[in-house]
């Protein structure tokens, strides 16, 4: 039986020394907390009191929902993240703090307990997360007040303060995490923390950290050109520690490899290095039901992801002739596996449940039905594995991009980070100076590519970003790589899907049986397919005749504003509270 994190519930409501405060602004002492000097005795105490700080995991309806430009869903049109509508909260809007009060609260107090060892060890817990959640603050908000202490009603000059540089934040974090890798143990069950944990988010901090630096250097966001080297010096050697320690490795056993690391119940501790398991009770009710449930979000891909694969040896699918208006039956050939092992087309095979794939049961917005996570019909209303949060794979990309950023890559690092993950699935070897010597004109293209991109290592960090964009869709990743690479511009592309040449019928499985149908005036009769009425039921880049790309979203225009948007806003009402101490984030007071 897997370990599984569990939480008493009991022991964590008599321990909520200060639990119970509300998490706007930075939150108050309350009055209700229990006396440190009863609680914080034992390594008992202490433990349950961090156990607390797990609840900042991600879980797998946060990561479904992420906003995209690789994976979309009907939910999106109401989305902020792709319009100018974002409003300017009053409250709210991710600006809460209860976490870090609570966190500040038990660093305060676990002195109070004489077992050294134990207090080490949770005080490693502790500042690791206090790590994870500045981390999130940066990411959502640039520079923020920095508290390393719990903030008293009466302490104004605390509640006044104004926000700490973004340098400050940064070093503060990377002090935490260095803090917590010498105190963690050197191996858990994979779901506590440990010293590789520790480690592998330091890479993640350091690579996200050093590469917005870089590509916002001088702009609105990065007015003071903080350096940005040392950072991803940084992120490599932190990967590097961790692929030298040997403990883990990309998982290839099994006739879908790819497919079958995310649809297992129990995490592959060979690449998972951290997991939120649920013991196999339910994780999430939207990872199944958005795409075989006509009432879900009907989640598919784009066809800037489907392009993104390489053809099985090696070559680029967009340097073929006529790849633009490739159907589904012809585009799915002879690619990268993992094409087949992500969206379900032809090659996919069976749910991992073992039923038969059928695509007369799917739902998706842009023909393009996910497969990744889903473990089939049986469990369309639920999703039951464990959640990858930090897995190898993301450790040997970070390694990978750092050096090539910092222009100190070279084929042999390239061997044992992207060539590893390329193995799992039988791909050929990424060449760096092939790469280089010809870099992508699809990933340079103002539709599908990436415009910031210069100098001799263009072709390869095009390439680590093709395998970043492909290895890690849906694990929440998305979003804030284009924020860091300064490629807001991505989210206001059309987002279309498949390709249709015209009203027909269509296989779109591979199963040698229709299992689709468009028309435009007269319905397209096929058993056991209700057919899609174009300009009705589906919407095509040139309706007017009848064929064309898929419109994943009809109807709204996408924008993003180059001068607000990398960043969220404050809510007013904090920036009122502290007299203005607090300023809002460039333009978005206007």
């Amino acid at each position: 039986m897997k370990p599984v994190r569990v939480f008493n519930i009991f022991a964590i409501a008599a321990s909520a020394f200060a639990f119970s405060a509300c998490d706007d602004v930075l939150d108050l002492t309350p009055e209700s907390d229990l006396a440190p000097e009863t609680f914080f005795r034992t390594a008992k105490d202490l433990e349950l009191a961090t156990n607390r700080f797990y609840l900042l995991e991600p879980e797998f309806d946060a990561i479904h929902s992420e906003p995209s430009d690789l994976v979309i869903d009907k939910s999106q049109p109401n989305s902020l993240y792709y319009s100018n509508k974002r409003p300017v909260p009053g409250s709210g809007g991710g600006w809460s703090w209860g976490t870090l009060r609570h966190i500040n609260y038990y660093l305060q107090n676990s002195s109070n307990c004489p077992d050294a060892a134990a207090r080490l060890q949770y005080d490693g817990v502790a500042r690791f997360w206090r790590a994870w959640f500045y981390f999130e603050k940066v990411k959502r908000y640039g520079d923020v007040p920095w508290h390393n202490e719990p903030i008293a009603s009466n302490d104004t000059e605390l509640l006044n303060k104004p926000r700490d540089s973004r340098k400050l934040i940064v070093d503060s974090i990377l002090a935490d995490l260095d803090f917590a890798y010498n105190a963690l143990p050197i191996s858990s069950d994979g779901f506590h923390l440990n010293k590789d944990i520790a480690m592998a988010f330091r890479s993640r901090v350091c690579l996200y950290e050093g590469t917005f630096r870089k590509y916002h250097d001088g702009d609105l966001f990065n007015p003071d050109r903080l350096p940005w080297e040392e950072l991803l010096e940084e992120a490599a050697a932190s990967a590097k520690k961790i692929i030298d320690g040997g403990k883990y490795t990309i998982v290839k056993t099994g006739s879908r490899p790819y497919y079958e690391l995310f649809v297992a119940e129990e995490a592959n501790s060979k690449e998972y290095i951290f997991a939120r398991s649920y013991g196999g009770s339910i994780t999430s009710t939207k990872i199944n039901e958005g795409i075989f449930s006509g009432g879900g979000d009907k989640q598919g891909a784009t066809r800037a992801l489907v392009a993104s694969y390489l053809m099985k040896d090696g070559s680029r699918f967009t340097d073929k002739s006529g790849w633009e208006t490739m159907e589904i039956p012809d585009e799915f050939k002879n690619r990268d596996p993992r094409l087949t092992q992500t969206i379900v087309g032809p090659g996919s095979g069976k749910w991992a449940t073992g039923e038969k794939l059928d695509y007369k049961i799917l739902y998706s917005e842009t023909c393009y039905p996910l497969m990744k996570y889903c473990q089939g019909p049986a469990n369309q209303k639920s999703a039951t594995q464990d959640m990858p949060i930090i897995r190898y794979a993301e450790i040997l990309l970070n390694y990978a991009e750092a050096l090539a950023e910092l222009g100190t890559l070279s084929q042999e690092d390239l061997n044992i980070s992207i060539n590893e993950i390329r193995d799992r699935v039988g791909m050929p070897d990424l060449d760096m100076d092939e790469a280089n010597a010809s870099p992508d004109p699809f990933l340079c293209s103002e539709e599908f590519g990436y415009k910031n991109v210069a100098g001799a290592n263009k072709g390869v960090i095009l390439e680590i970003r093709r395998e970043r964009s492909i290895e890690l869709v849906k694990e929440g990743f998305r979003w804030p790589d284009l924020m860091r690479w300064r490629e807001g511009q991505r989210m206001t592309k059309e987002f279309v899907g498949a390709y249709f040449k015209g009203a027909n019928s269509y296989d779109l499985d591979g199963d040698g049986k229709k299992d689709f149908a468009i028309y435009k005036d007269r319905p397209i009769r096929v058993p056991g397919v209700t057919p899609k009425k174009i300009g009705t039921d589906i919407y095509l880049s040139d309706g007017e005749k009848g064929k064309g790309y898929v419109l994943g979203i009809y109807g709204i225009t996408h924008a993003f504003n180059e001068d607000r948007d990398y960043l969220f806003p404050l809510p007013t009402d904090d920036i009122k509270l502290t007299g203005g101490t607090l300023v809002q984030n460039p333009n978005w007071d206007k």
